[in-house]
This record gives C-alpha cells, structure tokens and sequence, in this order.
C-alpha cells in the first residue's frame, strides 16, 4: 500500500474522487492536509444534500484509505477536522440517511468517530 504524504494528499484524493480534482489541483504539491479535507468535507455536504449515497460512500472509502496509509499530519488532519466536520455532516441529512453514512463508514474511520464521540 502506498504511503499517502501530506504534499501527495491532494493528489492521492483527486485521483480517488474525480469530481474533486479541478479543486484540489490548487493544492497539488503543498503539505496543505487541513485545506484539502476541507474541500472534502464541502464536497460531502452538498452530496448529502443531494442525497447521492453512492458518492457519499466512495468519498469516505477514500477518506479511510488516506487515513490508513497516511503520514502523521495526513492522519491528524483527518482525525481532527475531518471528523468534527463530519458530525456536523449529519445536519445537513434525513436521520435514515444519516443511518445509511454511518453504516458504511469505513472501520478506520468509524473507530475515530466513536472515540470522538465517547468523549
């Protein structure tokens, strides 16, 4: 599994979500974890808005993946913005298709979200 860097994440979620790439371009190169995850998070509100599940699935398998072979600011970007963004995702979502997002996350990150919402 390749090791996703922090100046290769906007890269690594661009290859993985198409519709992404023109944005994340900007970031290409740049050790910028926090920017791109918050293009990400924007990115997931309007699909839930448009209530595009499939999308929503293969964003955070992509979200996930970049979290397992990330670097350490890869992964602490994830740990922290993306998901406290993404508790607030669950507002912009019926409470069925909440449901739906939380039963496909993906373990890796479903394991962070439950520690940050132990707490």
């Amino acid at each position: 599994m390749e090791k996703v860097k922090s100046q290769g994440l906007a890269q690594y979620m661009g290859l993985r979500i198409r519709n992404l790439a023109p944005q994340l371009r900007t970031f290409y190169g740049q050790a910028n974890p926090t920017a791109v995850m918050q293009v990400v998070v924007t990115y997931l509100r309007e699909l839930c808005q448009q209530k595009k599940k499939r999308a929503i699935t293969q964003v955070l398998k992509s979200v996930s993946g970049a979290y397992v072979s990330g670097d350490t600011f890869v992964r602490e970007s994830i740990n922290y913005l993306f998901m406290y963004s993404f508790e607030r995702l669950g507002h912009h979502c019926s409470p069925r298709q909440w449901q739906g997002i939380m039963a496909a996350l993906p373990m890796g990150l479903k394991e962070i979200y439950c520690k940050h919402n132990l707490h």
